[in-house]
């Protein structure tokens, strides 16, 4: 078989052997190449365009963008939430995980409930990284995940979103249970202190 191909088409170059000119059988490498190059392009900014509806659009209509706590305002948060060893602290919208390594360094049971999964993995990952075990995060919408086990939760949401939260950590918080908000009041909700733009609520 191998012999009757020589025989037919002799030495001429594969491509040319099929009618295509010996020139484009020289720049079928390049081609190949750039066409290799272009695919990987567009999938980058597909993963770039997936990655920004989440942090920007998806993350906004359920709650609020990412958008970091400055560290004064961190470690306004911890002071008053008054941490012990093995206090249960919920940050719902957990963004990067700050809030979340800061309270485990007092000793809290630090969950993360987080809707953006590119977040929920970095958070995971750096704690895995710095093997700190009393940190995790849930990739969920944090309006279905439970609340009923918290003594603490920080928020960092926006005022309407802090007022449709009312009824629920209303009702699924228990008494002396608090609730900590960066920047926003609750609506409906007296805060017993107010310190540096943080508002403290405590559950009756």
């Amino acid at each position: 078989m191998e012999l009757q191909l020589i025989r037919q088409f002799g030495n001429r170059p594969l491509l040319e052997t099929f009618g295509i000119p010996a020139i484009l059988d020289n720049m079928f490498p390049s081609l190949l190449f750039t066409l290799l190059v272009m695919a990987s392009i567009v999938i980058s900014a597909a993963i770039f365009m997936w990655f920004l509806f989440y942090v920007v659009f998806w993350s906004n209509l359920k709650g609020a963008p990412f958008v970091p706590s400055e560290k004064d305002r961190i470690r306004t948060m911890i002071e008053l939430a008054e941490i012990r060893a093995g206090t249960v602290c919920y940050d719902l919208g957990s963004g990067n995980g700050a809030i979340l390594f800061e309270a485990a360094q007092k000793g809290a049971d630090a969950r993360g409930i987080e809707i953006n999964p590119f977040l929920a993995w970095h958070t995971r990952r750096r704690a895995k990284k710095m093997n700190i075990a009393n940190v995790s995060v849930t990739h969920a919408n944090f309006r279905d995940v439970p609340l009923y086990d918290a003594d603490v939760v920080f928020l960092y949401l926006w005022p309407h979103t802090n007022a449709s939260l009312r009824e629920k950590l209303s009702s699924e918080l228990k008494p002396g249970s608090l609730i900590i908000s960066n920047s926003f009041i609750i609506k409906g909700m007296m805060p017993e202190r107010i310190e540096n733009s943080v508002y403290r609520y405590r559950m009756i």
